[in-house]
C-alpha cells in the first residue's frame, strides 16, 4: 500500500518552525528580563551611593553649624528616639532626592533637644525621581 507523502514536509517545516519560534521566543524573555535586572541593580546602586552621600553632605553641615545651631538642638525632635516627620535638610544628588533626618544620641543628659557629646545619628533616606 503506498501513502500519499506529498504535504508531510510542509507540516514538518511548519513543526519546525514552530519550535523554533517558541526558542527565541524564550530566549528573548531571558534576555529581557537579565536587561531589566540589572537596570534595576544599577538604580539601586545609583540610590545607596546617594543616600552615602547625603549622609556625607550632613556630616559637613553639621560641623558646620554646630555653634550657630544651639548646639544642634534646633534639629532635634522633643521624643526620645523619634527622627522628625520632615527632613532637616533635602538634597538632590545626580538626580535622586536624598532626605536628611536627625536625632540626638542618648548621652545621658535626658534632654532630646540638645546634644552634649557631639554625637548625633544622621538617618538618609534616597528616593530615585519619576522615570
Amino acid at each position: 500500500m503506498h501513502f500519499n507523502e506529498r504535504g508531510m514536509a510542509l507540516v514538518s517545516v511548519i513543526v519546525i518552525l514552530a519550535v523554533l519560534m517558541t526558542l527565541a521566543q524564550i530566549l528573548f524573555e531571558k534576555v529581557w528580563s537579565s536587561t531589566r535586572q540589572a537596570a534595576k541593580a544599577g538604580s539601586r546602586e545609583q540610590v545607596y551611593w546617594a543616600a552615602q552621600s547625603g549622609i556625607e553632605a550632613a556630616r559637613k553641615r553639621l560641623t558646620n553649624t554646630y555653634a550657630t545651631s544651639l548646639n544642634w538642638s534646633n534639629y532635634f525632635t522633643s521624643t526620645q528616639g523619634v527622627y522628625s516627620a520632615t527632613p532637616v535638610w533635602s538634597y538632590s544628588i545626580s538626580g535622586v532626592i536624598v532626605d536628611i533626618f536627625l536625632r540626638d544620641n542618648p548621652d545621658g543628659d535626658n534632654t532630646f533637644q540638645m546634644d552634649n557629646d557631639l554625637k548625633v545619628f544622621v538617618l538618609s533616606r534616597a528616593k530615585k525621581g519619576q522615570g
